[in-house]
């Protein structure tokens, strides 16, 4: 039964909203979120299909649905509102929802996705969602202009013709006035072409604003998918990982069977969501791709495709052009789509990806199969591979030809398929001066305070580097449990280390990987240059194998995942002090877990 229309005043816009929700209270929820936006909500409540079809025919801004109700989804919602040919946007807001259940309903025409403890971002969807429709319903005016437009062309073409007739006609009789007609003909003829050439112009205008739009549409889809990867990274992860810290800290001081137990199955918990929360972030926003640039994230795509069937091999240069980063990230992306056309359409279960650069100092990337294969001049007219497989092609060179590059196809039915992306790169860089580089060399004994004895005959000196404080006080609360080490300082991020570590004289380094400023990586290999013997822990959330090389190629003696810091951190720092670790022979492999 719908819930009275609420009708407040003073608020700067107005927004007509119907709520298909079984709790009331959570549609209180929505409409008092829409007011804090800016919005002046006026909505109505259905949790049936019959009042949920009754209200469909009158006029509404936006549809707000929960996921399932008792007797009605949100997935039969959509396709009420679709079956009419409605384009009001439809949000769904759930409180629990799977990810392949929100891409289905995204795929069937919803707007956007919310949890309904994450209401705080309901505002700003529903504007997008309404950006979206405006911006729809001006490209459908436009269209339907230039329809008109063309219509009114044909038009006046078709009465040009009548009188050319004419005009041929009455030449048979007087020639006089044919001299008069074919002068006209001229001038009408002139004008024509003055008009076909205008509109060409527009045209090609046109193209390059929509080819602008459509780049600008990746890049702002990926940042957004940056984004959301760096809060998941910088804020529930660290919490998770802090969490496994405390659990297992408290674990080793209980005695009690059946509570360690517990806590077991707790930790399990934390363990399997933060391994789901690394899955999301991979997924929006490969860290190799950030890290270590396009050819390490080639690398990991083909092991992700490895999913989807298909065995892809990745060849690159030794030494390869620095594409613009923003080209970068349309590269992999374009790459994605071209793997994922071969999964769907060539029928094959092998590909290679290739990386060099051309003579002219292009990036070049190819990707090649030997499956089914296709006509390219088919495609181009569209009459091969589905209309997906066109918009991907089209897509993938639209994206090349905005960033001043091209796609070139080679395909012929039953030999497979090769398609050569290249794109324009920045001039290479002037190799920095060593000594600008370089720290300045400091005087030990003229700065540092530190005592200078044996590190057997005291407790050996800890400096904790990580961006996050509660991650670095639940470190130091690990490591105040032994006796041999001690806590000498905290650094927030790489440049802050490199200062700490020249004043307070640390034995070890612990060394969190993804910070501000100068990450993990950096500010290893700065310390390894300016003290050789310091030995170095690697620290992340992020335990991917070409994280744990890079730290070791940085110098660090080992490698250990944040949330097995509390069970592995010190086993990790012993054998990095042991004599071979400070003789200059640090172990580069991952410290086994002490169980």
């Amino acid at each position: 039964m719908a819930a009275p229309v609420n009708e407040s005043d003073g608020m700067p816009e107005i927004l007509r909203v119907l709520i298909v929700e079984d709790e009331e209270s959570d549609a209180e929820l929505a409409a008092r979120e829409l007011r804090r936006a800016g919005f002046q909500p006026v909505w109505n409540r259905v949790e049936t299909e019959e009042a949920f079809l009754e209200h469909l025919g009158r006029s509404y801004d936006v549809i707000l649905s929960d996921n399932r109700l008792p007797q009605f989804s949100a997935a039969q919602a959509l396709s009420h509102v679709r079956a009419l040919g409605s384009d009001i946007p439809f949000v769904v807001v759930s409180a629990a929802i799977g990810e392949e259940q929100a891409v289905a309903l995204l795929r069937a025409g919803a707007a956007d996705y919310l949890m309904k403890d994450r209401l705080s971002r309901l505002g700003e969807a529903i504007r997008h969602a309404l950006e979206q429709k405006r911006l729809r319903e001006q490209a459908q005016a436009a269209q339907d202009a230039l329809r008109r437009l063309n219509e009114e062309l044909e038009r006046r073409i078709a009465e040009r013709t009548v009188e050319l007739e004419q005009a041929n006609r009455s030449l048979a009789h007087e020639l006089a006035e044919r001299r008069r007609i074919e002068h006209v003909l001229r001038q009408s003829e002139a004008e024509l072409e003055r008009r076909v050439a205008r509109r060409t112009s527009e045209l090609k205008q046109s193209q390059e604003r929509l080819r602008s739009l459509a780049s600008e549409l990746t890049l702002t889809e990926e940042r957004e998918r940056r984004r959301l990867a760096g809060e998941l990274h910088d804020y529930l992860a660290q919490l998770l990982v802090l969490g496994r810290i405390k659990l297992q800290q408290i674990h080793q001081q209980i005695s009690d069977q059946r509570a360690a137990a517990a806590l077991k199955e707790v930790d399990q918990i934390f363990h399997d969501s933060l391994d789901y929360t690394r899955s999301v972030m991979a997924e929006l926003a490969p860290p190799m791709l950030q890290e270590f640039g396009l050819a390490s994230a080639l690398c990991w795509l083909a092991e992700r495709m490895r999913t989807h069937g298909l065995t892809v091999e990745v060849i690159t240069q030794a030494v390869m052009p620095k594409p613009v980063e923003d080209h970068t990230v349309l590269l992999f992306q374009s790459v994605r789509e071209l793997l994922f056309n071969v999964v769907k359409h060539a029928g094959t279960s092998q590909a290679t990806v290739t990386v060099g650069c051309t003579p002219k100092g292009e990036l070049e990337v190819t990707v090649e199969d030997r499956g089914c294969g296709f006509d390219p001049a088919s495609v181009a007219m569209g009459h091969a591979g589905g209309q997906l497989k066109q918009f991907g092609l089209f897509s993938v060179r639209e994206r090349m030809e905005a960033m001043g590059g091209c796609m070139m196809i080679e395909s012929t039915p039953g030999c497979g398929s090769r398609i050569v992306l290249r794109v324009p790169c920045d001039p290479p860089e002037q190799a920095p001066d060593g000594a600008a580089n370089r720290a300045a060399a400091h005087d030990d004994a003229g700065e540092s305070k530190v005592p200078v004895i044996p590190l057997g005959q005291r407790p050996a000196r800890v400096l904790l580097v990580d961006d996050h404080a509660m991650v670095r006080e639940g470190l130091r609360r690990v490591l105040e449990h032994y006796d041999d080490l001690t806590v000498v300082g905290e650094a927030a991020d790489g440049w802050e280390a490199l200062e700490a570590m020249r004043s307070v004289r640390p034995d070890v380094v612990v060394m969190d990987v993804n910070m501000p400023r100068l990450d993990g990586i950096a500010a290893t290999t700065r310390i390894k240059q300016e003290m050789p013997n310091m030995a170095v822990i690697g620290l992340s959330v992020v335990n991917t194998e070409s994280m744990q090389e890079a730290m070791r190629a940085a110098g660090a003696a080992a490698f250990v995942s944040k949330e097995c810091a509390a069970s592995e951190l010190y086993q990790a720092i012993q054998t990095a002090l042991s004599p071979p670790a400070c003789n200059g022979g640090a172990r580069n492999g991952v410290t086994e877990p002490d169980r």
